[in-house]
Protein backbone atom coordinates (compact mmCIF):
# COMPACT_ATOMS: atom_id res chain seq x y z
CA UNK A 1 0.00 0.00 0.00
CA UNK A 2 1.33 3.40 -1.15
CA UNK A 3 1.20 5.96 1.97
CA UNK A 4 0.28 9.56 0.87
CA UNK A 5 2.99 12.55 1.49
CA UNK A 6 2.82 13.59 4.37
CA UNK A 7 2.39 17.15 5.30
CA UNK A 8 4.84 18.89 7.38
CA UNK A 9 4.18 21.77 10.17
CA UNK A 10 7.33 23.68 11.68
CA UNK A 11 6.33 25.17 15.21
CA UNK A 12 9.00 27.55 15.57
CA UNK A 13 9.44 30.20 18.57
CA UNK A 14 12.19 32.57 18.39
CA UNK A 15 15.08 32.69 21.42
CA UNK A 16 13.19 29.94 23.19
CA UNK A 17 15.49 28.01 25.67
CA UNK A 18 15.87 24.07 26.14
CA UNK A 19 15.63 24.21 30.05
CA UNK A 20 12.24 26.62 30.03
CA UNK A 21 9.91 23.99 28.50
CA UNK A 22 7.79 22.48 31.52
CA UNK A 23 8.44 18.86 29.71
CA UNK A 24 12.22 19.20 30.34
CA UNK A 25 12.24 19.38 33.75
CA UNK A 26 11.04 23.19 34.41
CA UNK A 27 8.47 23.07 37.34
CA UNK A 28 7.48 27.19 37.18
CA UNK A 29 6.06 27.59 33.44
CA UNK A 30 3.51 25.70 32.65
CA UNK A 31 3.33 24.22 28.69
CA UNK A 32 0.31 21.61 28.14
CA UNK A 33 0.16 21.44 24.65
CA UNK A 34 4.02 21.39 24.20
CA UNK A 35 4.01 19.03 26.67
CA UNK A 36 1.08 16.61 24.89
CA UNK A 37 3.51 17.00 22.22
CA UNK A 38 6.18 15.85 23.93
CA UNK A 39 4.55 12.90 25.28
CA UNK A 40 3.51 11.74 21.68
CA UNK A 41 6.66 12.50 20.01
CA UNK A 42 10.51 12.57 19.96
CA UNK A 43 12.18 14.74 21.56
CA UNK A 44 15.99 15.06 20.73
CA UNK A 45 18.05 16.98 23.89
CA UNK A 46 20.86 17.45 22.28
CA UNK A 47 19.12 19.65 19.29
CA UNK A 48 22.10 22.52 18.49
CA UNK A 49 22.04 25.61 16.34
CA UNK A 50 24.39 25.79 13.81
CA UNK A 51 25.04 29.52 14.57
CA UNK A 52 22.88 31.47 17.73
CA UNK A 53 21.37 34.34 15.81
CA UNK A 54 18.32 34.66 14.23
CA UNK A 55 18.95 35.28 10.32
CA UNK A 56 22.08 33.59 9.95
CA UNK A 57 20.68 29.84 11.48
CA UNK A 58 17.31 30.35 9.80
CA UNK A 59 18.92 30.25 6.80
CA UNK A 60 21.02 27.44 7.73
CA UNK A 61 17.82 25.98 8.77
CA UNK A 62 16.61 26.37 4.82
CA UNK A 63 20.05 25.48 2.98
CA UNK A 64 20.95 22.57 5.09
CA UNK A 65 23.86 23.72 5.61
CA UNK A 66 26.50 25.82 7.92
CA UNK A 67 26.82 29.85 7.12
CA UNK A 68 30.40 29.94 6.84
CA UNK A 69 29.37 27.84 3.02
CA UNK A 70 25.73 29.25 2.56
CA UNK A 71 27.56 32.68 2.39
CA UNK A 72 24.92 34.33 4.93
CA UNK A 73 27.61 34.09 7.74
CA UNK A 74 25.91 36.76 10.59
CA UNK A 75 23.04 38.70 11.00
CA UNK A 76 22.62 41.24 8.32
CA UNK A 77 23.61 39.50 5.37
CA UNK A 78 20.72 38.44 3.20
CA UNK A 79 20.21 34.84 1.83
CA UNK A 80 21.14 34.49 -1.69
CA UNK A 81 18.13 34.37 -3.61
CA UNK A 82 19.81 32.04 -5.73
CA UNK A 83 20.30 29.69 -3.03
CA UNK A 84 18.75 25.72 -3.14
CA UNK A 85 16.00 25.27 -0.08
CA UNK A 86 14.44 22.39 1.49
CA UNK A 87 10.97 23.92 0.92
CA UNK A 88 11.71 24.43 -3.03
CA UNK A 89 12.57 20.54 -2.89
CA UNK A 90 9.32 20.24 -1.78
CA UNK A 91 7.45 22.96 -3.37
CA UNK A 92 8.88 21.21 -6.82
CA UNK A 93 7.85 17.45 -5.96
CA UNK A 94 4.16 18.95 -5.50
CA UNK A 95 3.59 20.22 -2.23
CA UNK A 96 2.21 23.61 -1.46
CA UNK A 97 4.51 25.38 0.78
CA UNK A 98 3.65 28.68 3.24
CA UNK A 99 6.00 30.82 5.41
CA UNK A 100 3.55 32.33 8.31
CA UNK A 101 5.39 34.95 10.97
CA UNK A 102 8.62 35.53 11.41
CA UNK A 103 11.03 35.34 8.17
CA UNK A 104 14.14 37.31 8.65
CA UNK A 105 15.22 35.92 5.41
CA UNK A 106 16.60 39.68 4.42
CA UNK A 107 17.67 42.41 6.70
CA UNK A 108 14.64 44.21 8.11
CA UNK A 109 16.36 47.47 9.11
CA UNK A 110 17.32 50.22 6.74
CA UNK A 111 20.62 50.67 9.73
CA UNK A 112 24.11 50.78 7.71
CA UNK A 113 26.56 47.80 8.77
CA UNK A 114 28.93 48.63 11.63
CA UNK A 115 31.91 47.96 9.01
CA UNK A 116 32.02 48.48 5.45
CA UNK A 117 34.82 47.05 2.86
CA UNK A 118 37.93 48.41 3.67
CA UNK A 119 39.44 51.50 1.82
CA UNK A 120 42.56 50.81 -0.60
CA UNK A 121 45.56 52.97 1.39
CA UNK A 122 47.00 56.16 0.08
CA UNK A 123 49.05 55.31 -2.94
CA UNK A 124 47.12 52.56 -4.02
CA UNK A 125 44.33 52.70 -6.80
CA UNK A 126 41.03 51.12 -5.58
CA UNK A 127 39.03 48.53 -7.59
CA UNK A 128 35.79 50.18 -9.68
CA UNK A 129 32.65 49.19 -7.61
CA UNK A 130 31.87 46.66 -9.40
CA UNK A 131 34.67 44.68 -8.68
CA UNK A 132 34.92 45.32 -5.01
CA UNK A 133 33.38 42.26 -3.82
CA UNK A 134 34.85 38.77 -4.30
CA UNK A 135 32.26 37.90 -6.86
CA UNK A 136 30.94 40.86 -8.05
CA UNK A 137 27.68 41.09 -6.42
CA UNK A 138 26.96 44.17 -4.32
CA UNK A 139 24.84 45.73 -6.95
CA UNK A 140 22.77 42.32 -6.72
CA UNK A 141 22.24 42.53 -2.88
CA UNK A 142 21.67 46.30 -3.02
CA UNK A 143 18.60 45.72 -5.81
CA UNK A 144 15.06 45.53 -4.65
CA UNK A 145 14.80 42.21 -4.52
CA UNK A 146 16.79 42.32 -1.44
CA UNK A 147 14.56 44.56 0.71
CA UNK A 148 11.69 42.65 0.44
CA UNK A 149 11.69 42.70 4.37
CA UNK A 150 12.70 46.51 4.82
CA UNK A 151 9.80 48.76 6.79
CA UNK A 152 10.36 51.10 3.50
CA UNK A 153 9.17 48.65 0.97
CA UNK A 154 5.58 48.19 3.19
CA UNK A 155 4.71 52.10 3.10
CA UNK A 156 3.42 51.43 -0.26
CA UNK A 157 0.26 49.42 0.58
CA UNK A 158 -0.48 47.78 -2.27
CA UNK A 159 3.62 46.05 -1.66
CA UNK A 160 3.81 42.56 -1.37
CA UNK A 161 6.83 40.49 -1.77
CA UNK A 162 7.52 38.27 -4.75
CA UNK A 163 6.69 34.58 -4.56
CA UNK A 164 8.07 32.25 -4.61
CA UNK A 165 9.98 33.66 -1.84
CA UNK A 166 13.13 30.78 -1.12
CA UNK A 167 10.66 27.98 -1.76
CA UNK A 168 7.81 29.29 -0.48
CA UNK A 169 4.57 29.91 -2.34
CA UNK A 170 2.43 31.42 0.15
CA UNK A 171 3.78 34.30 2.62
CA UNK A 172 2.63 35.88 5.57
CA UNK A 173 4.94 38.13 7.40
CA UNK A 174 5.16 39.44 10.82
CA UNK A 175 9.11 39.47 12.08
CA UNK A 176 9.55 42.51 14.03
CA UNK A 177 10.13 41.44 17.97
CA UNK A 178 7.95 44.34 19.46
CA UNK A 179 4.15 43.91 20.53
CA UNK A 180 3.36 44.68 16.86
CA UNK A 181 5.26 42.77 14.61
CA UNK A 182 5.01 44.91 11.32
CA UNK A 183 4.63 43.95 8.15
CA UNK A 184 1.22 42.06 7.54
CA UNK A 185 0.14 42.04 10.95
CA UNK A 186 0.70 45.84 11.49
CA UNK A 187 -1.71 45.77 7.74
CA UNK A 188 -4.18 43.66 9.98
CA UNK A 189 -4.74 46.19 12.85
CA UNK A 190 -4.63 49.13 10.68
CA UNK A 191 -7.65 47.40 8.72
CA UNK A 192 -9.19 47.12 11.99
CA UNK A 193 -8.70 50.49 13.57
CA UNK A 194 -5.55 52.18 13.24
CA UNK A 195 -5.77 53.48 16.62
CA UNK A 196 -4.63 49.56 18.48
CA UNK A 197 -0.80 49.86 16.81
CA UNK A 198 -0.40 53.57 18.06
CA UNK A 199 -1.15 51.58 21.90
CA UNK A 200 2.63 49.67 21.48
CA UNK A 201 4.98 51.07 23.17
CA UNK A 202 6.73 51.42 27.13
CA UNK A 203 5.25 54.80 27.16
CA UNK A 204 1.89 53.80 26.82
CA UNK A 205 2.12 50.04 28.87
CA UNK A 206 -0.38 48.81 31.27
CA UNK A 207 2.78 48.01 33.76
CA UNK A 208 6.18 48.91 33.60
CA UNK A 209 8.73 46.99 35.22
CA UNK A 210 11.20 49.28 37.94
CA UNK A 211 14.04 47.23 37.19
CA UNK A 212 13.93 46.72 33.20
CA UNK A 213 13.82 48.87 30.63
CA UNK A 214 12.95 46.19 27.98
CA UNK A 215 10.09 44.37 29.95
CA UNK A 216 6.82 45.69 30.63
CA UNK A 217 3.12 44.47 29.92
CA UNK A 218 2.01 46.43 26.74
CA UNK A 219 -1.20 48.41 26.03
CA UNK A 220 -1.76 45.98 23.01
CA UNK A 221 -4.98 43.17 23.63
CA UNK A 222 -4.21 39.91 23.42
CA UNK A 223 -6.42 39.37 20.34
CA UNK A 224 -4.02 42.00 19.08
CA UNK A 225 -1.08 40.75 19.62
CA UNK A 226 1.98 39.22 17.42
CA UNK A 227 1.32 36.07 18.64
CA UNK A 228 -2.51 35.30 18.10
CA UNK A 229 -2.13 37.03 14.31
CA UNK A 230 0.27 34.76 13.89
CA UNK A 231 -1.44 31.45 15.07
CA UNK A 232 -4.74 32.97 13.62
CA UNK A 233 -2.87 33.56 10.09
CA UNK A 234 -1.76 29.80 10.51
CA UNK A 235 -5.17 28.31 11.30
CA UNK A 236 -6.76 30.32 8.23
CA UNK A 237 -4.46 28.92 5.93
CA UNK A 238 -4.43 25.59 7.19
CA UNK A 239 -8.10 25.75 6.72
CA UNK A 240 -8.00 27.26 3.28
CA UNK A 241 -5.63 24.53 2.21
CA UNK A 242 -8.10 21.78 3.50
CA UNK A 243 -10.84 23.43 1.74
CA UNK A 244 -9.19 24.62 -1.35
CA UNK A 245 -6.13 21.83 -1.69
CA UNK A 246 -7.16 18.71 0.17
CA UNK A 247 -5.33 16.69 -2.02
CA UNK A 248 -1.96 18.32 -2.06
CA UNK A 249 0.58 18.04 0.34
CA UNK A 250 1.58 20.90 2.45
CA UNK A 251 4.52 21.93 4.25
CA UNK A 252 4.25 24.96 6.36
CA UNK A 253 6.41 27.30 8.72
CA UNK A 254 4.44 28.88 11.52
CA UNK A 255 7.26 31.37 12.89
CA UNK A 256 6.06 33.03 15.80
CA UNK A 257 8.74 36.00 17.30
CA UNK A 258 8.05 35.33 20.74
CA UNK A 259 9.37 34.72 23.57
CA UNK A 260 12.60 37.40 22.17
CA UNK A 261 13.48 40.16 24.19
CA UNK A 262 11.76 42.68 24.45
CA UNK A 263 9.67 41.39 26.87
CA UNK A 264 6.47 43.01 26.08
CA UNK A 265 3.41 40.69 26.61
CA UNK A 266 -0.14 41.34 27.19
CA UNK A 267 -0.92 42.11 30.88
CA UNK A 268 -2.62 38.90 31.55
CA UNK A 269 1.04 36.90 30.72
CA UNK A 270 3.09 39.58 32.20
CA UNK A 271 1.62 38.71 35.62
CA UNK A 272 1.70 35.24 35.44
CA UNK A 273 3.98 33.81 37.22
CA UNK A 274 5.64 35.45 40.23
CA UNK A 275 9.28 36.50 39.66
CA UNK A 276 9.57 35.14 43.12
CA UNK A 277 9.07 31.75 42.00
CA UNK A 278 11.84 31.77 39.12
CA UNK A 279 14.35 29.69 39.69
CA UNK A 280 17.73 31.00 38.29
CA UNK A 281 20.52 28.95 36.87
CA UNK A 282 23.21 28.05 39.46
CA UNK A 283 25.87 30.01 37.38
CA UNK A 284 24.04 33.08 38.31
CA UNK A 285 25.95 33.30 42.12
CA UNK A 286 27.87 30.76 41.45
CA UNK A 287 30.26 32.04 38.14
CA UNK A 288 33.17 34.16 38.64
CA UNK A 289 32.76 37.09 36.32
CA UNK A 290 36.65 36.98 35.19
CA UNK A 291 35.91 33.35 33.90
CA UNK A 292 36.25 34.18 30.18
CA UNK A 293 37.76 37.44 28.62
CA UNK A 294 33.86 37.50 27.35
CA UNK A 295 32.73 37.40 30.63
CA UNK A 296 34.75 40.16 31.77
CA UNK A 297 34.04 42.51 29.24
CA UNK A 298 30.25 41.89 29.65
CA UNK A 299 31.05 42.30 33.58
CA UNK A 300 32.73 45.44 33.36
CA UNK A 301 30.15 47.17 31.27
CA UNK A 302 27.54 46.60 34.01
CA UNK A 303 29.79 48.10 36.75
CA UNK A 304 30.29 51.11 34.68
CA UNK A 305 26.66 51.77 33.80
CA UNK A 306 27.42 51.36 29.69
CA UNK A 307 24.84 48.65 28.91
CA UNK A 308 24.27 49.20 25.48
CA UNK A 309 20.82 48.61 23.76
CA UNK A 310 20.13 45.53 21.63
CA UNK A 311 23.68 43.90 23.03
CA UNK A 312 24.23 41.39 25.81
CA UNK A 313 24.03 42.41 29.67
CA UNK A 314 24.29 41.41 33.25
CA UNK A 315 21.59 41.40 35.33
CA UNK A 316 20.96 42.19 39.50
CA UNK A 317 18.72 39.30 40.50
CA UNK A 318 15.52 41.60 41.15
CA UNK A 319 15.76 42.53 37.10
CA UNK A 320 16.51 38.58 36.03
CA UNK A 321 13.50 37.25 38.06
CA UNK A 322 11.10 40.02 36.32
CA UNK A 323 12.53 39.04 33.11
CA UNK A 324 12.21 35.49 33.35
CA UNK A 325 8.97 35.15 34.74
CA UNK A 326 7.08 37.63 31.80
CA UNK A 327 8.96 34.95 29.49
CA UNK A 328 7.32 32.59 30.98
CA UNK A 329 4.36 33.97 30.65
CA UNK A 330 5.01 34.89 26.84
CA UNK A 331 6.18 30.96 26.10
CA UNK A 332 3.17 29.55 27.94
CA UNK A 333 0.93 32.21 25.33
CA UNK A 334 2.44 30.27 22.75
CA UNK A 335 2.02 27.55 24.47
CA UNK A 336 -2.19 28.21 24.28
CA UNK A 337 -2.20 29.14 20.41
CA UNK A 338 -0.31 25.71 19.61
CA UNK A 339 -2.88 23.96 20.94
CA UNK A 340 -5.13 26.06 18.84
CA UNK A 341 -3.37 25.31 15.91
CA UNK A 342 -3.22 21.37 16.61
CA UNK A 343 -6.99 21.20 17.34
CA UNK A 344 -7.50 23.17 13.80
CA UNK A 345 -5.68 19.93 12.71
CA UNK A 346 -7.64 17.74 13.73
CA UNK A 347 -10.71 19.93 12.94
CA UNK A 348 -10.34 20.22 9.25
CA UNK A 349 -9.11 16.10 8.86
CA UNK A 350 -5.11 17.40 8.31
CA UNK A 351 -3.76 15.86 11.70
CA UNK A 352 -3.54 12.14 10.61
CA UNK A 353 -0.60 12.79 8.12
CA UNK A 354 0.59 15.78 9.61
CA UNK A 355 4.14 15.99 11.30
CA UNK A 356 4.46 18.75 13.36
CA UNK A 357 7.89 20.05 14.35
CA UNK A 358 8.42 22.10 17.45
CA UNK A 359 11.84 23.80 18.17
CA UNK A 360 13.09 27.67 18.19
CA UNK A 361 15.66 29.19 15.68
CA UNK A 362 18.28 29.83 18.76
CA UNK A 363 18.12 30.08 22.74
CA UNK A 364 18.78 33.13 25.07
CA UNK A 365 21.18 33.26 27.95
CA UNK A 366 18.50 33.84 30.47
CA UNK A 367 20.07 34.37 33.52
CA UNK A 368 23.07 31.63 32.71
CA UNK A 369 26.39 33.97 34.43
CA UNK A 370 23.51 36.60 35.19
CA UNK A 371 23.49 37.17 31.21
CA UNK A 372 20.76 38.24 28.50
CA UNK A 373 19.62 38.07 24.95
CA UNK A 374 22.55 36.33 22.64
CA UNK A 375 25.86 36.69 21.48
CA UNK A 376 29.05 34.42 20.41
CA UNK A 377 29.89 32.98 24.23
CA UNK A 378 28.13 29.93 22.80
CA UNK A 379 27.24 28.47 26.76
CA UNK A 380 24.39 25.80 26.11
CA UNK A 381 21.37 27.68 27.41
CA UNK A 382 22.02 29.63 23.79
CA UNK A 383 23.66 27.08 21.46
CA UNK A 384 20.84 23.93 22.74
CA UNK A 385 17.46 24.49 21.17
CA UNK A 386 13.75 22.54 22.12
CA UNK A 387 13.37 19.93 19.05
CA UNK A 388 10.14 17.75 18.90
CA UNK A 389 9.27 15.84 16.36
CA UNK A 390 5.28 13.99 16.45
CA UNK A 391 4.31 11.81 13.43
CA UNK A 392 1.56 10.19 12.09
CA UNK A 393 3.37 7.07 12.16
CA UNK A 394 4.32 5.87 15.58
CA UNK A 395 7.56 3.93 15.10
CA UNK A 396 9.01 7.76 14.69
CA UNK A 397 7.80 8.75 17.88
CA UNK A 398 10.16 7.31 20.90
CA UNK A 399 9.79 9.94 23.82
CA UNK A 400 13.27 11.75 25.36
CA UNK A 401 16.34 10.76 23.16
CA UNK A 402 19.33 11.38 24.23
CA UNK A 403 21.30 12.41 20.89
CA UNK A 404 23.19 15.03 19.69
CA UNK A 405 21.73 16.89 16.26
CA UNK A 406 22.54 20.04 14.31
CA UNK A 407 19.59 22.37 12.99
CA UNK A 408 21.44 21.60 9.31
CA UNK A 409 19.79 17.82 10.12
CA UNK A 410 16.07 18.96 10.37
CA UNK A 411 15.30 20.11 6.52
CA UNK A 412 16.96 17.10 5.72
CA UNK A 413 14.97 14.91 7.96
CA UNK A 414 11.85 16.46 6.45
CA UNK A 415 12.83 15.51 2.77
CA UNK A 416 13.85 12.07 4.10
CA UNK A 417 10.38 11.40 5.45
CA UNK A 418 8.70 12.65 2.01
CA UNK A 419 10.76 10.32 0.24
CA UNK A 420 12.54 13.02 -1.48
CA UNK A 421 16.76 13.29 -1.83
CA UNK A 422 18.51 16.75 -1.06
CA UNK A 423 20.42 18.41 -3.53
CA UNK A 424 24.14 18.00 -3.87
CA UNK A 425 26.02 20.01 -1.35
CA UNK A 426 23.57 19.94 1.86
CA UNK A 427 24.85 18.86 4.69
CA UNK A 428 22.29 17.69 7.13
CA UNK A 429 22.07 14.18 8.37
CA UNK A 430 18.24 12.25 8.33
CA UNK A 431 17.34 12.01 12.23
CA UNK A 432 15.16 9.23 10.47
CA UNK A 433 17.33 6.24 11.65
CA UNK A 434 17.56 7.84 15.18
CA UNK A 435 13.61 8.65 15.44
CA UNK A 436 12.33 5.00 14.40
CA UNK A 437 14.89 3.58 17.03
CA UNK A 438 17.64 1.98 14.24
CA UNK A 439 20.14 3.87 15.99
CA UNK A 440 21.04 5.58 18.94
CA UNK A 441 23.59 8.16 18.09
CA UNK A 442 23.25 10.35 15.33
CA UNK A 443 26.11 12.59 15.65
CA UNK A 444 29.04 11.97 17.73
CA UNK A 445 29.70 16.11 17.81
CA UNK A 446 28.03 19.35 16.08
CA UNK A 447 30.16 22.38 15.01
CA UNK A 448 28.75 25.87 16.27
CA UNK A 449 29.91 28.82 14.57
CA UNK A 450 29.50 33.09 14.58
CA UNK A 451 30.67 35.53 13.01
CA UNK A 452 30.45 38.49 15.23
CA UNK A 453 28.86 41.80 13.09
CA UNK A 454 28.78 44.04 15.89
CA UNK A 455 31.18 44.62 19.00
CA UNK A 456 30.19 42.73 21.81
CA UNK A 457 31.25 41.06 24.63
CA UNK A 458 34.80 42.65 24.04
CA UNK A 459 35.37 41.37 20.64
CA UNK A 460 36.08 43.32 17.73
CA UNK A 461 34.01 43.03 14.41
CA UNK A 462 34.33 39.85 12.04
CA UNK A 463 35.75 37.65 14.86
CA UNK A 464 34.97 34.03 14.42
CA UNK A 465 33.95 31.65 16.87
CA UNK A 466 33.92 28.10 16.72
CA UNK A 467 32.61 25.73 18.89
CA UNK A 468 32.46 21.53 19.37
CA UNK A 469 30.21 19.99 21.23
CA UNK A 470 30.15 16.30 22.14
CA UNK A 471 27.81 14.28 24.59
CA UNK A 472 30.75 15.50 27.73
CA UNK A 473 32.29 18.62 26.21
CA UNK A 474 32.11 21.79 24.81
CA UNK A 475 35.56 23.47 23.36
CA UNK A 476 35.38 26.85 21.83
CA UNK A 477 38.12 29.08 20.34
CA UNK A 478 38.03 32.49 18.90
CA UNK A 479 39.97 34.13 16.35
CA UNK A 480 41.22 37.00 18.24
CA UNK A 481 42.02 35.54 21.51
CA UNK A 482 44.71 32.82 22.75
CA UNK A 483 42.84 31.45 25.35
CA UNK A 484 39.71 28.99 24.45
CA UNK A 485 37.14 27.31 26.51
CA UNK A 486 36.43 23.79 27.27
CA UNK A 487 33.86 22.64 29.86
CA UNK A 488 32.97 19.08 31.08
CA UNK A 489 29.09 19.46 30.02
CA UNK A 490 28.65 16.19 32.63
CA UNK A 491 30.26 17.35 35.79
CA UNK A 492 29.53 21.10 35.12
CA UNK A 493 26.21 21.36 33.14
CA UNK A 494 26.40 25.80 33.92
CA UNK A 495 29.80 25.28 32.58
CA UNK A 496 31.32 27.40 35.54
CA UNK A 497 34.54 25.63 35.64
CA UNK A 498 36.87 26.67 32.23
CA UNK A 499 38.88 24.07 31.78
CA UNK A 500 41.03 24.90 29.46
CA UNK A 501 44.67 25.47 31.63
CA UNK A 502 43.51 22.35 33.57
CA UNK A 503 46.77 20.13 33.37
CA UNK A 504 44.58 17.06 33.67
CA UNK A 505 42.50 18.21 30.38
CA UNK A 506 45.64 18.17 28.03
CA UNK A 507 44.87 15.37 26.44
CA UNK A 508 41.09 15.69 25.88
CA UNK A 509 41.59 18.91 25.15
CA UNK A 510 44.28 18.09 22.38
CA UNK A 511 41.80 15.56 21.09
CA UNK A 512 38.56 17.91 21.01
CA UNK A 513 41.07 20.42 18.98
CA UNK A 514 41.65 17.95 16.63
CA UNK A 515 37.81 17.07 16.05
CA UNK A 516 36.74 20.97 15.52
CA UNK A 517 39.35 20.86 12.80
CA UNK A 518 38.01 17.69 11.29
CA UNK A 519 34.45 18.46 11.17
CA UNK A 520 35.13 22.40 9.86
CA UNK A 521 37.32 20.37 7.32
CA UNK A 522 34.47 17.86 6.95
CA UNK A 523 31.95 21.10 6.32
CA UNK A 524 34.20 22.57 3.53
CA UNK A 525 31.92 23.38 0.78
CA UNK A 526 31.97 21.06 -2.25
CA UNK A 527 28.92 21.62 -3.86
CA UNK A 528 30.73 22.48 -7.62
CA UNK A 529 31.42 19.59 -9.06
CA UNK A 530 34.96 19.29 -11.24
CA UNK A 531 35.08 17.35 -14.38
CA UNK A 532 36.80 14.32 -14.83
CA UNK A 533 40.04 15.47 -16.23
CA UNK A 534 40.78 19.31 -15.63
Amino acid sequence: MTHPSPNFLVIMTDQHCYDQLACHGNSVVKTPNIDKLFSRGTSLNGMHTATPMCMPNRQAFLTMRMNSVNGSHSNGVALDLDSNTFPELLRAAGYRTALIGKSHLQNMTEVPPFQVAEEAPEGKTAPPDRLKTVDKTAEKYASSDYTQERPQQWKDPDFEPTTPYYGFDDLILASHHFEVAGFHHKRHLDSIDPAIAQKAGRERAIKQSEHSPITFATAIEPEHYSTRFIADATMNWLEQHARDRADTPFFTWCSITDPHAPWTPPEKYYDMYDPADVILPDSFNDSPRTQTPLLQSVYDAELSGNRKPRMPFMADEAEARRIIATAYGMITFVDEVIGEIIAKLEATGQADNTVIIFTSDHGDYMGQHRLFLKGPAHYQSLVKVPFIWCDPLPQYNRGEVDALGSYLDIGRTILDRADLWPYHGAQGRSLLPLLAGETETHRERVLVETVTFSPQFGLPIWSVVRTLVSKQYRITIYTHLDKGELYDLTADPEEIVNLWDSAEHVAIKSDLLFHLAQEMASLTDTSRLPVRLA
